[in-house]
Parts: C-alpha cells; structure tokens; sequence
C-alpha cells in the first residue's frame, strides 16, 4: 500500500523521483523513508508540500536539514542555517475536508481499475445525487457493471450507462490517442471548513494552533526564528487573504445591538471601522509565514519589530524571504 502511493505518484508526475536530487543524500533519504511509510493520500502529500518548500529553500541557497532533532525529541520539517542563525519551519497542507477526501478515494478507485482496460474512449462520470453515503455503494459493484456494458458491444459517441441509480457513465469521444479510458468529471467538490485556518473558541485546536504553540520552548531557549508554512490545494476554498486577515488583521464594523461589550464605548463610535489584531501579535515567538497557492510562494512577516526576524544577523533570512512575492519554483535559479 505505502509503496503504490509513491508509485501511483510518479505515475503522474514522472519527474518526482529526480527532483529530489536537489537535495543532500541525507534529506533525501529522510524524505523518502517517509513518503514510502504513509497510509494515506493526505498524509502522503503532506509529504510532497514539506518537499516543495524545501526546494524554496534549496534554490534560495539556505543551509537546511529535513527533520532534525532537537530536545525533547522535537523535529521541525525544516531547519535553515547560517552561520550565526537557525530557523525552524514547520509546514501545513491546507488540503479537502476528510468527507471530500473520502469522495475523491471512492471516485478515484473505479477511475484506476477502469484506466486498465484498453478502450480508447473519453468517458464523462456524473452523479444523479452529488452527496451519497459512501457505504452504501460498492466500488467492485459499480466496476463490474461498467467493464460488461463496454464488453457487450462497440461503443459510439453519446452511449450511456446509469449504474445503481447514481453513476452516470457517458462516452464523449471514441478514438481518442491513448490505449486505455479517459475521464471527465465528476465535478470537483470544495467543502469550506474555516476553522482549519482559523481556530474557533468552542473547537479543539486546529493544526495551525497546534505548530504555533509546539516549538515555544525552544524557540526561546535556543533563540530561533520560526516560519510556519501553509501550502494551500485549491479543493479547500481557502484564498492567500484569509492567511492575511487571519495572521495580520481584518478591519471589523462594531455595530450596538444592546450587548455589554460596547457600554464603555462613546456612541459616536458605533458603526465606525475598527481592527482586528492578527495571530502574529498574539504569536510573539512566529517570524513569518510562508504561503503556496496556485504553484507561487508569498511571504507574510510578523509586523511586531521586536520579533527576533529583524534583528542584524537575521537580515539575510528577512530579505530573501521578503523577496518572494507570487514566486514560482521554476523561476529561481538553483
């Protein structure tokens, strides 16, 4: 199971596996010790977003160690190094809700046995009922009844099959130039969920929370900088502002509905536009974040001058980070 994530990968991006070698033979042997031991497709990309930003860092000429071990056990994805310097980066994969991820196992499972048969046909899949419960259907099921409809006769352009009442299968085209099934659709489904970014009181702590409170002690002990970074899949429906607002501040309208939070307020001031302060002044110990949407990095600095990033021996680190801006991996050199 672990091996085939990491085959079915290469499958698609077949310049995966040498694109390591940019790295040290000791990172990338810890990279793939992990690729190779995940049980899951969003564990495993989580996997590929660490490597991303470590080919940010590589091509930005930084000194860095994948997973290294500092007390108590703790090994940040990152560690950038300079000679008077150490920042620790750890990186989240703002990625589908677990209800989109088990959908898209689901769909991806009868398009991966389908590919095998050597039909050169573009078949569009869509769903009579977008939501369904997953565990009342059977992949094998859905499988079987689709290969005998194909198997049963020549198929022409507009041929459909409806499969347990929800799974429409259609031929859009037929001599198409590759030796096996293509497929369109179904369509991509995106399920919000705000609190992944931004943590909720009444919610157990999200990810985000989570990184910004686990490397506290030694940060301070140690004197390090700490960047969190943030690689963001289309699928989830956030954009690179909720990572401002949330981080740097949102303008808010306070408007009096009778609530005791605004007695001490003068009412010339009801309505006004005030702000809302972000994680980073709530977050002393957090110099940065560094963001990935849409292939491109951006950067995000803590705006508090007493962080450790603005002191003398970290303007190296600050200035090559502040020049990202909507920068793309292909672009820098290595």
């Amino acid at each position: 199971m672990n091996e085939s994530l990491l085959k079915l990968y290469c499958k698609y991006h077949p310049e995966f596996l040498e694109s390591l070698e940019i790295f040290s033979e000791c990172n990338k042997n810890r990279l793939l010790k992990n690729l190779k031991t995940q049980n899951t497709k969003s564990n495993f990309l989580s996997i590929v977003s660490e490597i991303q930003f470590g080919e940010l860092f590589t091509k930005l000429n930084f000194e860095i160690e994948y997973e290294k071990k500092y007390k108590n056990q703790q090994t940040p994805d990152w560690s950038l190094f300079s000679k008077k310097t150490t920042t620790i980066c750890e990186v989240y994969r703002l990625d589908k809700s677990k209800k989109v991820q088990e959908y898209t196992d689901f769909e991806n499972e009868i398009k991966e046995a389908l590919r095998k048969l050597e039909y050169n046909y573009l078949i569009e899949i869509n769903l009579v009922k977008n939501d369904f419960d997953i565990a009342s259907f059977n992949t094998a099921v859905i499988i079987n009844q689709v290969k005998n409809w194909l198997i049963s006769s020549a198929k022409v352009k507009g041929d459909k099959i409806i499969v347990n009442s929800n799974f429409a299968f259609e031929i859009k085209n037929i001599n198409t130039k590759v030796n096996h099934l293509c497929f369109i659709g179904p369509a991509m489904r995106i399920d919000y969920k705000p609190h992944k970014l931004a943590q909720e009181k009444h919610l157990s702590e999200n990810e985000i929370t989570k990184k910004l409170k686990k490397y506290k002690e030694i940060i301070l002990d140690e004197n390090l900088a700490f960047i969190i970074c943030i690689s963001i899949d289309f699928v989830s429906g956030f954009e690179i502002s909720e990572c401002v607002q949330y981080f740097l501040g949102k303008e808010i309208n306070y408007i009096d509905y009778g609530n005791p939070l605004f007695e001490n307020y003068e009412s010339e001031n009801w309505g006004s536009w005030w702000t809302e302060l972000g994680e980073f002044y709530s977050n002393p110990q957090l110099s940065g974040i560094l963001i990935l949407y849409n292939n491109s990095f951006t950067f995000l600095i803590n705006p508090n001058r007493s962080q450790r990033i603005y002191d003398k021996e970290y303007n190296l680190l600050k200035e090559k980070l502040l020049s990202i801006k909507s920068t793309k991996l292909k672009d820098l050199s290595t």
